[in-house]
């Protein structure tokens, strides 16, 4: 697949008028209280690191923890985040979260934000969260910032 260009591509399905943005980062950056401000601001806006948009997978990724029997992933339904992506009819689309397959995505996408914050300040954030569990395991802990040390010595480079 090629990258989508700007104004929409006839040939990927997608509505030419729609900008779609996703917003990824590490858990604990802040993407859902991003999302929760954009609703606020009456913008389409999705968290995808839900069970609605999100499976638990086996990992047989990079970033798996091999200190874990049986390493398990929370991955995006991609049927499902696909489809929400191309039919969208907004003139603005959000999506937020970080999953190993959303590179898969990147090309129905327009921009991409990255969000960013000191490894110390996400450890504190994740050990005193209240909104929901993810991070507080050490196995997850690890993994986490496994995925954030990989991800770090790579770019993803713009699109023409």
């Amino acid at each position: 697949m090629s990258p989508r260009t700007v104004g929409g591509d006839a040939s990927d399905g997608n509505d030419a008028s729609t900008v779609r943005t996703l917003i990824t980062g590490m858990s604990a950056v802040g993407k859902s209280s991003v999302i929760s401000e954009l609703i606020k601001l009456r913008y389409r806006a999705i968290d995808l690191d839900t069970d609605e948009w999100s499976q638990l997978v086996p990992d047989d990724s990079v970033y798996a923890d091999p200190t874990t029997l049986a390493p398990m992933d929370w991955r995006w339904r991609e049927q499902e985040v696909h489809a929400l992506l191309t039919g969208a009819v907004e003139d603005t689309l959000f999506v937020a979260g970080t999953s190993t397959n959303q590179s898969r995505l990147y090309p129905l996408l327009d921009h991409v934000v990255l969000l960013t914050i000191p490894t110390v300040v996400a450890i504190d954030r994740l050990a005193n969260r209240t909104t929901n569990a993810y991070g507080q395991d050490p196995a997850e802990l690890r993994r986490n910032f496994n995925y954030a040390q990989l991800s770090s010595h790579c770019c993803v480079a713009p699109r023409a």
